[in-house]
């Protein structure tokens, strides 16, 4: 029976939501001419079984509280860092990811570890303990984790505490575990019919083709879309890729440039794309949360200059476009100041509108400076120890005193992302369940983690064309499909073993990744479906990639070869480049410096005209500077100006070569440790951040070194008496006023000066 003549009461269920939303659109596209329809319900595994727990009737004893993937990764985090084992792990929310799988794993096949079996190695033990103190956790609390979801929903079902639908159809289901296995018996016993989609049909007319580079394979792939797509706008395109997540900025870049190309026209950018990539990016690498959390940590702890300056250039921080000039300006200032990192309160100071001393500020940021104030005295207000819940509204608190998203609307996918970061706000408030009290940066690293761990693909009208990795693919149907990337190191893909279980049983119980038949069996049930949901498509595959050679993968070598259809496209870029002419415009030079007027630069000027004439008058007539580069420590211009000073201070108290040279080594030591003395105070005024403690005295070290180095080499110069330090003269050349400032004059025997630049 075809799907569509399936009677609506059946309840569809699919292996994840995208197939889902793919099946529904079908279904909605189906009955599109139809005057009235009733929808299907069509649910993923997950979102059925949720509903069902919900909708359960009942309990005579207390309901069992189902815990949230978040509370559940809480959980596990929080058994990990508690033992012994655990204390050792460099990164215990991802190992608490990896132990979660596992323990999902176990309940799906129907078996456990013992804690005391002996022949458990070290990794196996330690998780076995982690699942035992969790399972126990969960009994005396009443909770339910979700890996026991199928079994508890099953006890409801013979007690008879569950509605149940009149029919179940599965569909893109290639594996289902034991456990799930059990659960449908049980559906079946009760009278809940339920039956497999099969595969729709025999495989499409697929030729198989290759390229020299995954470059050039990708651009041959939406080259081909858009051919397809310049004759039938309406044709169902798929993409599909075994390694989306390494593919990805290659294929989005090419997709921008060849379906959409007129985004970079002035207010096209936010038109709809005619392209989906199903893999969406992690919430906390868009840039309104990521400076949400960034002016979080701030509330907290100073921040390195680097992402204080992302801060304040920043358009989600409150007055960001009324004060955009100047908060550049601060930015300037801070790096001029050398200052390594800032706080909530240094950076509020610094912003306000006069300095200490009552002076304006050039660059003054009032609403900054109004905004920060107001997250300093909610931060001061904050207690050492509060509920996540607590810690949400403190959070939210502290983003609204920011300013936070900003000036400008939020809409489109922003108010998308402002919406899921709510939600995340949401979940954390959640974790009260499993972690009653947290700290300030506790807290904020759980936000940052459900953030991370969070992936967004804003939501949009259906594209044509789908970008969609092999297990998203697998059961869908389009028009025309591309397989990308089938090389043999990337299809099938190889056995990855669950590190937390046993090998010989995860072996045993034929378990996901387990061992390479397994992987190869299942990825030839999902190559036939790919190859069964499009009438025609291609297999494709780079012949080199980096100084490897790639193969076809075995699974599609048996298809023919082939050379696809391929448009002639050339980007706007070129297009355009080509139809602009060259317009001439008259050679205007910069006026010349008035007469009489001193030349910045010094005589650095000449070497910045040599090099470059337009940076020579951007820097010295224009004033144009880069922003200075913030490094730990000192910087190579702060080292060597300690050393001009010090050398400054070591001849100011010798004077003469004669002096020198009757002076005991003992005394140069001496003096040249009090020069270098000298020259660090003067820029510990400027750097007290850095010129302290350790690293001061071993900066004294390498400068008092260093000029002894020096002294010996002018102990064998001929007679010679300092007579200027840091001399200024003015002088001319080709009618153009400069100064030129000489580091130390000596006069030789015979009455002569001679220059010397320490550089």
């Amino acid at each position: 029976m075809p799907f569509s003549e399936l009677p609506p009461d059946i309840l569809v269920v699919t292996p994840n939501e995208r197939m889902a939303r793919h099946l529904r659109a079908r279904d909605d596209r189906q009955a599109r001419d139809a005057l009235t329809w009733e929808p299907r319900e069509i649910l993923s595994w997950r979102s059925w079984l949720q509903a069902l727990w919900d909708e359960a009737l009942d309990w005579q004893a207390p309901r069992p509280i189902l815990l949230r993937p978040a509370q559940e990764a809480a959980l596990w985090q929080q058994v990990l860092e508690d033992s012994p084992p655990g204390a050792r792990l460099l990164n215990p929310r991802s190992a608490a990811r990896t132990a979660i799988e596992a323990w999902h794993l176990l309940h799906d096949h129907g078996c456990g570890l013992d804690p005391e079996d002996p022949f458990l190695d070290d990794d196996s033990r330690a998780f076995a303990g982690w699942a035992h103190r969790v399972n126990t956790m969960c009994e005396a609390r009443g909770w339910l984790d979700p890996a026991r979801l199928p079994q508890a929903l099953e006890e409801a079902l013979e007690k008879g505490q569950m509605a149940l639908p009149s029919g179940l159809l599965l569909v893109g289901f290639d594996r289902i575990p034991p456990r799930h296995e059990a659960f449908l018996e049980a559906l079946r016993r009760a009278g809940c019919g339920s039956s497999a989609w099969q595969d729709p049909g025999p495989p499409g007319d697929f030729t198989r083709t290759s390229w020299a580079d995954p470059e050039a394979e990708a651009a041959a792939a939406v080259r081909w879309a858009r051919g397809l797509l310049s004759h039938d706008p309406e044709t169902r395109i798929a993409l599909v890729v075994p390694d989306l997540g390494g593919s990805r900025t290659l294929l989005e870049r090419l997709l921008e440039d060849l379906l959409c190309p007129e985004a970079v026209l002035p207010g096209k950018a936010r038109r709809p794309r005619p392209y989906n990539l199903s893999l969406g990016r992690p919430l906390a690498d868009r840039g309104l949360v990521a400076d949400a959390l960034t002016l979080l940590h701030l509330a907290h702890a100073p921040l390195p200059l680097q992402q204080v300056g992302t801060l304040l250039s920043s358009p989600h921080l409150g007055g960001a476009e009324s004060e955009r000039g100047q908060r550049g300006l601060l930015d300037a200032t801070l790096r001029r100041r050398m200052i390594p990192d800032a706080g909530l309160e240094r950076l509020a100071r610094m912003a306000r509108p006069s300095d200490r001393e009552g002076l304006p500020r050039p660059d003054a940021c009032p609403l900054l400076a109004d905004h920060l104030d107001r997250m300093l005295d909610l931060s001061r207000d904050l207690p050492v120890r509060q509920s996540p819940a607590r810690w949400s509204e403190s959070f939210d608190g502290l983003l609204q005193a920011s300013g936070w998203p900003g000036e400008r609307p939020v809409d489109g996918e922003d108010a998308q992302v402002r919406l899921r970061f709510r939600e995340v706000l949401a979940e954390l408030r959640g974790l009260d369940l499993v972690r009653p009290s947290m700290t300030f940066m506790q807290a904020l690293g759980a936000l940052t983690s459900l953030c991370r761990e969070t992936i967004f693909q804003p939501r949009g009208p259906e594209a044509p064309v789908q970008v969609l990795g092999f297990l998203e693919a697998a059961g869908l149907d389009f028009d025309a499909t591309w397989m990308l990337g089938v090389h043999d190191e990337a299809w099938p893909p190889g056995a990855r073993p669950n590190p937390y279980l046993p090998l010989d049983l995860q072996r045993r119980m034929d378990m996901p990744g387990s061992s390479a038949p397994h992987e190869l069996e299942f990825a030839r049930r999902v190559t036939r479906r790919i190859l069964a949901g499009a009438p025609h498509g291609v297999a494709s595959h780079a012949r080199s990639e980096g100084d490897r050679e790639l193969r076809p993968s075995a699974l599609l070598a048996h298809l023919p070869e082939g050379s696809p259809v391929l448009p002639e496209f050339r980007p706007w870029r070129e297009v355009m480049h080509e139809a602009g002419g060259l317009q001439v415009a008259p050679d205007r030079p910069p006026p010349p410096c008035p007469p009489g007027e001193v030349a910045r630069g010094g005589t650095g000027l000449f070497k910045l005209q040599a090099a470059c004439p337009f940076r020579a008058f951007a820097e010295l007539r224009l004033g144009a500077r880069p922003l200075e580069a913030v490094q730990p420590g000192l910087g190579a211009r702060e080292r060597g100006t300690l050393l001009h000073e010090t050398l400054e201070h070591a001849w100011r108290a010798l004077g003469s070569q004669s002096i020198l040279l009757e002076a005991a080594p003992e005394r140069l030591a001496e003096l040249t440790v009090q020069a270098a003395e000298k020259a660090l105070t003067r820029m510990a005024a400027q750097r007290p951040d850095v010129l302290t403690g350790r690293f001061r005295q071993i900066e004294r070290d390498r400068l008092s070194r260093l000029a002894l180095e020096w002294l010996e080499v002018e102990c064998e110069r001929s007679p010679f008496e300092v007579v200027g330090f840091e001399v200024c003269r003015r002088m001319e050349v080709a009618g153009l006023v400069f100064e030129a400032r000489i580091d130390r004059l000596d006069r030789l025997q015979d009455g002569s000066l001679a220059v010397l630049d320490y550089k």
